[in-house]
């Protein structure tokens, strides 16, 4: 089994790493977040792991395609 974890700091919500998934356990999702020096929210593009992500196959196509680095897949 694979744990796909999204460092939500890094993604940039370009969702290559979701089109990338054959099992289709990564989904981009809006998210809130605040604003550096407006004191406001603004509305951004993240990448999540649906479910629990068990259908992961380990293929790593994701941790490849992320331009961030924002990806990884560990065994366990």
């Amino acid at each position: 089994m694979y744990l796909v974890s999204i460092d939500t700091e890094a993604c940039t919500g370009c969702g290559e790493c979701a089109a990338s998934c054959p099992a289709q356990i990564i989904t981009i999702v809006d998210q809130k977040v605040e604003a550096a020096g407006s004191g406001g929210e603004q509305l951004v593009h993240k990448a999540q792991v649906a479910g629990d992500g068990d259908e992961c196959l380990g293929c790593e196509s994701c941790v490849v395609v992320c331009a961030v680095g924002g990806v990884t897949v560990q065994e366990y």
